[in-house]
């Protein structure tokens, strides 16, 4: 691995991500904003068992986003934005191979998922809506999370044609997975076959994680087993994502 080109195309990606405020906006706006609706509901519901579930949700749905936000808008998006200007092309013509351009665009996006989960643990744990004996496990869980989300993030980058299509894209892609995540809407209350589906996701297992690690409520299934789904699920999606990887836009996977 050549350390100094990774390096520098690290610190490049920084730079670029720093001046793109259209991605810094949606990246870090749309998890508090999510956050806040599910605090208003919780607020205006009366006291009971729904006020208890929206209170229970804020944290773990805002994680899901904030990692969803990162890995799609600040990711997926700024890669079919780099295609399209003849960046990647520029990238080609260096010796830097397709994963090392990938990996380089890590670091800063780590950056952005780990302040905004500090943000939401340190609210978590002070209005005591997060298990403070989960927490460092809870933290394996966002990074877990930020790998998985972040490599779907990498695949659609690679595959999506423009960054109009990838914006559009992936947001409806990222509001469905939160939807579909047992976050949002108990998948209890799906028919037995669709649920079966669902709850063997990736996203699903993760959202059952962090959920059951913020909360204390009992998980769908046992810790080890989310994790190694996730685990698994992130390796398959980050070698199709270098598989489909493009310099330009003309150019076919391979």
């Amino acid at each position: 691995m050549n350390l100094a080109a990774l390096r520098e195309l690290s610190l490049a990606n920084m730079r670029e991500l720093s001046r793109n405020t259209k991605t810094l906006f949606l990246s870090f706006v749309t998890p508090f904003f999510i956050a806040g609706i599910y605090l208003a509901v919780g607020a205006l519901s009366s006291s009971g068992e729904q006020g208890a579930g929206d209170r229970n949700a804020v944290v773990p749905v805002a994680l899901f986003m904030a990692l969803g936000s990162v890995s799609f808008f600040g990711t997926g998006v700024p890669l079919v934005t780099m295609r399209e200007r003849g960046t990647l092309r520029l990238l080609g013509t260096t010796p830097a191979p397709r994963w090392t351009v990938l990996l380089s665009l890590i670091p800063a996006r780590l950056l952005m998922a780990a302040v905004q989960v500090a943000v939401f643990l340190g609210f978590g744990i002070a209005t005591d809506r997060v298990n403070r004996d989960s927490v460092p496990l809870l933290v394996l869980a966002c990074f877990a999370g930020f790998v998985l989300l972040g490599a779907l993030g990498l695949l659609a980058g690679g595959l999506l044609p423009s960054s109009e299509v990838a914006g559009q894209t992936l947001s409806f892609a990222l509001v469905i997975l939160l939807f579909i995540s047992g976050l949002t809407m108990p998948l209890d209350a799906v028919p037995d076959g669709p649920r079966a589906v669902l709850e063997t996701l990736p996203t699903s297992r993760f959202g059952d994680l962090v959920k059951s690690l913020s909360t204390g409520e009992p998980a769908l299934h046992p810790i080890w087993s989310d994790f190694a789904v996730i685990a698994g699920s992130s390796a398959v999606l980050l070698g199709i994502a270098v598989w489909a990887f493009r310099w330009d836009q003309g150019e076919k996977s391979r």
